[in-house]
């Protein structure tokens, strides 16, 4: 969701106003060439705080009440059956998910529940199709209470890596990023608020081959996300080939894009394996099956890796299922060779 998180930063500062690193590297030495199935997807955490941060101070509670149940609308636990059903046919190694959204609710009566913890379901469909993964690292890029007019709600908004059952990973780490977007708050006073992003990374040990596998979700506004990339550029300068995905929110062109790709990090673009424009983003409405991908901004980058084959997940028609797409975005999945 390209604007969403410009609406939480703007949505958690008016409800305050309303209502009161790293392990040792070394380059692998595999006998033979090793392949590695990758899959990055933004899964959409599914509410439109933009709603909040247009309403008047007193309405800004029944606002929340609706932005959660717009979330619930969304269907997110039906969203993440299909998410596992295209990773679990992906069968990849390593799984990038962004927007993996943890929503708890908290009742007037003092009670406290999980609604909703999107890589959780994620998880659990895919032990239900036989294909189990872990859970590897986890980053929260805002962590947020809303109070409602019902109930109030507390959304965190995650970054995770999942890896195949057995695969070997170690060095687990995220950070958030120094750069982030400041924003103008609509208030008596004024004042701003800050969008955090994050980033998460593991080292990956795989048929005597290592390599650090990074994840992430870069800001929308393009002078951010440049300085977003620049930090990447250090946490994917390790003397191990690295692997870059995520939800870039930068296309081939951009500002971004072009850092990682022509910059001294010198990463490639594995839909150079690719046919066709690669769209990933962004659906208007998930329960709208007209709704199209207009840009590439979900990418898989690396190097020291020859990238075989790449497709997309949930893009085609028949991906429209029970009255919703996935999510806003496609996922991306990718066969890349260690090696040159």
């Amino acid at each position: 969701m390209r604007d969403g998180f410009k609406a939480l930063a703007l949505a958690v500062a008016l409800v305050a106003t309303a209502c009161g690193d790293g392990g040792g590297e070394a380059p692998g030495g595999p006998a033979g060439p090793v392949t590695v199935e990758l899959v990055t997807w933004n899964v959409l955490h599914g509410g439109r705080f933009d709603r909040v941060t247009s309403a008047a101070p007193a309405d800004i509670p029944r606002a929340i009440d609706e932005v959660w149940a717009e979330m619930e609308a969304s269907d997110p636990a039906g969203r993440m059956r299909a998410v596992a059903a295209g990773i679990a046919a992906a069968r990849p190694d390593l799984v990038g998910l962004q927007e993996a959204a943890l929503w708890r609710s908290e009742p007037r009566d003092g009670s406290a529940a999980v609604a909703y913890d999107l890589a959780q379901l994620v998880l659990d469909e895919l032990r239900i199709l036989g294909a189990p993964y872990a859970l590897a690292v986890v980053a929260a890029a805002s962590d947020a209470t809303l109070p409602g007019a019902r109930a109030a709600y507390r959304f965190t908004d995650r970054d995770v890596i999942l890896a195949r059952e057995g695969l070997a990973v170690s060095n687990p780490r995220s950070g958030r990023f120094d750069a982030g977007l400041q924003l103008p708050l609509p208030i008596p006073g004024g004042g701003s608020s800050r969008i955090p992003r994050a980033w998460t990374s593991v080292d990956v040990e795989l048929d005597g081959g290592r390599f650090r596998f990074v994840s992430t979700h870069l800001e929308t506004v393009e002078a951010v996300s440049t300085a977003q990339a620049a930090e990447l550029v250090d946490v994917a300068g390790s003397d191990l080939p690295v692997v870059l995905v995520g939800d870039f929110n930068s296309a081939p062109g951009d500002p971004a894009y072009e850092l990682l790709v022509s910059g001294p990090v010198g990463l490639r673009d594995a839909w150079e394996a690719g046919a066709g424009p690669g769209l990933t983003c962004c659906r208007e409405q998930v329960d709208d099956p007209a709704a199209a991908l207009t840009q590439r901004v979900d990418l898989i980058l690396h190097r020291g890796f020859t990238a075989r084959t790449i497709a997309l997940l949930g893009a085609e028609a028949a991906s429209f299922q029970a009255g919703h797409w996935p999510s806003d975005h496609a996922g991306v999945a990718a066969t890349l060779e260690l090696g040159p």
